[in-house]
């Protein structure tokens, strides 16, 4: 039964066929001329007892046949894929650290381009389509709206001032919309449905005679030589809730929607609402006029000329 070789002699083996490799022309004479192995293994050993190293002749004849079969001779893989991963997976830490780092810049960059130039692209390209989604819904049902809201407002107006503005408003957003100007449309139809509302509306129109409130006031024009007397007017729902009215001042044709308002009245009027007033602090009939459902004109029962304004701060 062949013995295992020990570790030492394994180790010497080694050495020898090292000190072989070392000896290229030695080695290249000695098998390339089919020397005897006997005289192989005495230059050998020859060697050795030079270093004062002995060695047997079995470990020395080990070391040939190793030699010759390149026993313990490193050969390098060959090149491809596994030798690759193999590779880097022996530098795995020194890759990894740079792959580290380089995966965290790459990420650093992607982040800061996402977030300051592809999402705002995104996102304005995202409100664009719903933008243009909603404006295509708009489109397709403003037609039909606006033909609702026609028709309820020629239900609700009955005196011809009433209707005449009721046709006006229909007119203007029909036709700004077959212009397709969708928001000119859009806000006039808002204005025709408020005109509406405004219409079906019922109000009463009182003179103002409240303590600490201005019953009349007088505004001259022409260098002062002419004088306006004027009783202020208020509108005032059922529930007792004030109204806006679009008011058009005479004194300079502005209009602004307001609660309280000013008309002419001959001065006669004026002077007996004056001193209705100064006689206990109030108009014991302070009843103007009123505004009846489905109309639009505002119908006075006290005895007025004609102009309103709509402010009278001091000029």
């Amino acid at each position: 039964m062949k013995t295992a070789p020990g570790l030492s002699d394994v180790m010497l083996a080694m050495d020898v066929v090292d000190t072989l490799r070392h000896e290229q022309r030695l080695v290249a004479r000695a098998l390339n001329a089919e020397a005897k192995e006997a005289a192989l293994i005495e230059r050998v050993r020859a060697a050795y007892a030079a270093q004062g190293i002995e060695v047997s002749d079995a470990v020395i004849a080990q070391g040939v046949q190793a030699l010759k079969d390149r026993e313990f001779e490193y050969t390098p893989p060959q090149p491809g894929l596994k030798t690759r991963l193999l590779i880097a997976w022996i530098n795995r830490r020194r890759i990894g650290g740079s792959v580290l780092v380089l995966a965290t810049l790459v990420g650093t960059i992607w982040a800061g381009w996402w977030g300051f130039v592809e999402r705002p692209k995104a996102k304005a390209a995202e409100a664009a389509l719903i933008a243009e989604q909603q404006r295509t819904a708009i489109i397709t049902t403003l037609p039909e709206t606006i033909e609702e809201a026609a028709q309820t407002a020629r239900g609700i107006a009955r005196t011809e001032p009433a209707k005449a503005a009721v046709e006006l408003a229909i007119e203007r957003t029909k036709t700004a919309f077959a212009l397709n100007q969708i928001e000119t449309a859009q806000a006039a139809l808002a204005d025709l449905e408020q005109l509406a509302e405004y219409i079906g509306q019922r109000f009463e129109l009182r003179i103002v005679s409240r303590p600490g409130e201005m019953t009349g006031v007088i505004r001259t024009t022409g260098r002062g030589s002419i004088e306006n007397f004027y009783i202020v007017i208020e509108a005032l729902d059922p529930g007792g809730r004030s109204v806006a009215v679009d008011i058009v001042s005479e004194e300079d044709g502005s209009s602004r929607k307001v609660s309280k308002w000013a008309v002419r009245v001959p001065e006669d009027v004026f002077n007996a609402i004056r001193d209705d007033k100064v006689d206990d602090g109030i108009v014991q009939n302070p009843r103007a006029g009123e505004k009846s459902s489905g109309a639009l004109e505002l119908n006075y029962s006290l005895p007025n000329l004609g102009g309103t304004i709509h402010s009278w701060e001091s000029r």
